[in-house]
């Protein structure tokens, strides 16, 4: 008789795993900058911006969150010319359009993006209100 391994989850059942209890691998800073459309004086869009992100990960969290939340987004890569300080060069902007207010307040946009990177990567993402502090980062 041969001992069948007992399946951990069943079949197609495993978006729900958590990564296991340990350092993160990956440390992720984001900020969020609210301006206003210089074409539509009424109609805000957002920005977040990363350091310490990678496209794929963004484009899977903000493309779950794309027709609940917001209408659609935009993603640009902004490369300073020289290290400064040592600190990091290479950020992420995420321009969302029309986002939806109604549901979810501009205070917890970044709880809610902050929870599903940490929850579906291995990450540590720490949000700054103040842009100033996150561009030392």
């Amino acid at each position: 008789m041969i001992k069948q391994r007992k399946r951990r989850y069943s079949d197609g059942d495993y978006d729900h795993k958590v990564w296991p209890s340990g350092n993160p691998v990956l440390r992720v800073a984001m900020s969020i900058e609210p301006c206003v459309d210089a074409h539509d004086g009424q109609e805000k869009s957002l920005r977040f911006v990363f350091h310490g992100a990678f496209k794929p990960m963004l484009s899977h969290v903000f493309g779950q969150l794309r027709d609940r939340l917001f209408n659609d987004y935009s993603m640009t890569e902004d490369m300073m010319p020289a290290i400064i300080n040592g600190k990091c060069y290479r950020s992420l902007m995420i321009r969302i359009e029309r986002p939806d207010f109604h549901r979810l307040s501009l205070s917890e946009w970044p709880l809610i993006i902050k929870s599903m990177m940490e929850r579906r990567f291995r990450c540590e993402v720490t949000y700054f209100t103040d842009y100033e502090k996150f561009l030392n980062t």
